[in-house]
């Protein structure tokens, strides 16, 4: 079977199982338990670590400026896009 045929085909076989097993995606999902940030795609819970205050400072600083950063050449490259 050529390769576009079989995702094809496994696209087609996930949307009919979605549609017998009557999963209802509009209902709010259960809430995390206490400490838990999020639940990976294996179940595993993934909680954050305890971070003495400089350290979290020191990582929230450096979030701003990477953020900054991405911004600031996207404006850049945004104005030049205009001017051509």
């Amino acid at each position: 079977m050529r390769p576009r045929n079989f995702a094809t085909l496994y696209l087609a076989l996930s949307w009919i199982s979605c549609i017998r097993m009557k999963i209802d995606f509009t209902k709010d999902p259960a809430p995390l338990p206490a400490g838990v940030e999020a639940i990976s795609t294996l179940g595993d819970t993934l909680r954050s670590f305890p971070l003495a205050p400089a350290v979290r400072t020191r990582y929230e600083q450096q979030l701003a400026g990477g953020q900054w950063g991405a911004f600031g050449y996207l404006a850049a490259e945004v104005e030049l896009a205009r001017k051509r």
